[in-house]
């Protein structure tokens, strides 16, 4: 094993540091993926034997389980999203007068001329092209 001399005011520097508050902070940036929490301990005064915190770790590919996981979660927003698009557009409908018989049984979704996403017009089937 290798003793490790710091110099007088680095010793100060570490033994200065809440363990706590560091817990906390690497807790914060590990669930926000972020540094910024760890850079308000004044961790530089340490020295070189502190692990190098103001680098951030390099993104790895995703597995193919978890893009499908993402994707999967992705198409479930959008739906969640369309969905309530559509029953919004439905009550818009009902509160213009609209008859329930005039309700299609299916209808296609209008993407947006600005960008061509979907927006809070995309569901009105009452309303012209």
């Amino acid at each position: 094993m290798t003793l490790i001399n710091l110099p007088q005011d680095q010793q100060r520097a570490i033994k200065a540091v809440d363990v706590r508050s560091l817990e906390a902070a690497v807790d914060k940036c590990l669930r926000e993926e972020q540094v910024g929490p760890v850079y308000e301990l004044g961790l530089r005064e340490c020295g070189d034997y502190v692990p190098d915190y103001a680098q951030l770790l390099s993104k790895r590919k995703p597995s193919a389980a978890k893009a499908a996981s993402d994707q999967q979660d992705k198409l479930y927003r959008e739906w969640e999203y369309l969905k309530m698009q559509a029953l919004c557009s439905m009550r818009e409908f009902f509160r213009d007068g609209g008859d329930g018989i005039d309700i299609p049984k299916s209808f296609a979704v209008r993407p947006s001329q600005y960008g061509g996403g979907l927006n809070n017009f995309s569901c009105n089937f009452w309303q012209p092209a």
